[in-house]
């Protein structure tokens, strides 16, 4: 039996690396007064300061480790979980994502995907993916005639069959998880971000559409008990994207990037609601630039220091400002925000395409709290 492999008919993301440019309306007065920290303000500020610390201390420790030994063993690629030696050197890890994914496959009633880990050090750390493709078994029956007398065979018909399989795997990457499981309801985040990849897999998307990211949402959605939970998954991973893409043009060291995300984003996540105004932007160009300016703003010094709390604070500190007051942070007047939008999708070239297959946060999210009261 001989076996040809058929292309990839689509690779899917969650979309959560964002940075293009569209139209948004009314985004509230220029209050530069707001940007004034003052000498001592970050120490005032800090003396109501958030806890920093994760609520499952023990597996979030347990995690971290195994993915630098994978990351260490392994280099900055993707990875099968389900591969025995991989399963032995991140036990914990494997278990948690693929469990998941049985778990979400059940549910779907549809045969368990692959799953694969992305290790590279980049903003596909904060991604999803899906991807499809068929393998066409061809079988191959010849028939011989045979001359008794010298044994000889002569070909005389050959007939093929055509049997085509359907294969599909997920692919997640480790500072995705990493974010995720610095909470207790780590599960139902995961299931709603595998929901989601696994709809594009039941739906047989073969391209990024906005029509197959709201499709992947419903059945996402429809799989979770509180339809929310795949509003807060969603932010997580979106915000923490805006931030990453912020925050290592200001610091070199990725590991300390990745856990400048985590911790400033589960906290901001918690503290502001639905991501205040940015969760109901309609533009991604807007929210990336909100974000970009309030870092650029945050004290970069603080930052690089290496003084762990501090940092975290000061990143936390700027991306909270960005979700509560963005128009203070764009750093000109509200009628020349659209030109700072279209400036940071100059910047950011390899996601002008982002605003086409992608729905903005209002649209995804009205979808998602309609659903929800059904």
């Amino acid at each position: 039996m001989n076996k040809q492999i058929i292309g990839l008919l689509g690779g899917f993301c969650m979309g959560l690396m964002v940075g293009v440019c569209a139209d948004e309306s009314d985004q509230g007065l220029f209050i530069p007064e707001v940007l004034s920290l003052g000498v001592n303000a970050l120490a005032d500020f800090k003396a109501d300061r958030p806890d920093f610390t994760s609520d499952n201390k023990e597996f979030v420790e347990t995690v971290d480790r195994e993915i630098e030994m994978l990351r260490s063993r392994y280099g900055r690629i993707s990875i099968d979980l389900e591969d025995e030696d991989v399963k032995a050197l991140a036990p914990e890890l494997a278990n948690f994502i693929c469990g998941g994914v049985q778990k979400v496959a059940e549910h779907a009633k549809i045969k368990k995907p692959g799953i694969k880990l992305q290790l590279q050090d980049s903003n596909l750390q904060y991604n999803a993916a899906a991807r499809q493709a068929r393998q066409i078994n061809i079988l191959t029956k010849n028939t011989y005639l045979v001359n008794q007398a010298t044994g000889q065979k002569t070909l005389v018909n050959t007939e093929t069959e055509t049997d085509v399989d359907k294969i599909s795997d997920i692919e997640v990457g480790a500072e995705l998880v990493r974010l995720f499981v610095w909470r207790r309801d780590r599960p139902v985040l995961m299931a709603a971000i595998l929901g989601h990849e696994v709809g594009h897999i039941v739906f047989e998307h073969q391209d990024e559409a906005v029509v197959n990211e709201h499709e992947a949402d419903l059945f996402a959605a429809k799989l979770l008990k509180k339809k929310t939970d795949l509003i807060v998954a969603l932010d997580m991973l979106s915000l923490a994207a805006h931030v990453y893409n912020s925050l290592k043009s200001i610091v070199t060291d990725k590991k300390l990037v990745y856990d400048l995300v985590r911790a400033a984003v589960n906290r901001v996540v918690m503290d502001v609601p639905d991501l205040g105004e940015l969760g109901t932007a309609t533009s991604h160009a807007y929210v990336a630039t909100a974000v970009f300016n309030a870092l650029e703003k945050a004290d970069k010094k603080i930052i690089v220091s290496g003084n762990w709390e501090d940092a975290v604070f000061e990143v936390y500190r700027a991306v909270k400002r960005a979700c509560t007051v963005p128009s203070a942070v764009f750093g000109v007047p509200s009628e020349e925000i659209q030109a700072l939008c279209l400036e940071m999708e100059r910047k950011a070239t390899y996601l002008q395409s982002f605003k086409l297959t992608h729905p903005t946060p209002f649209n995804r999210r009205a979808l998602i709290e309609a659903i929800s009261k059904k």
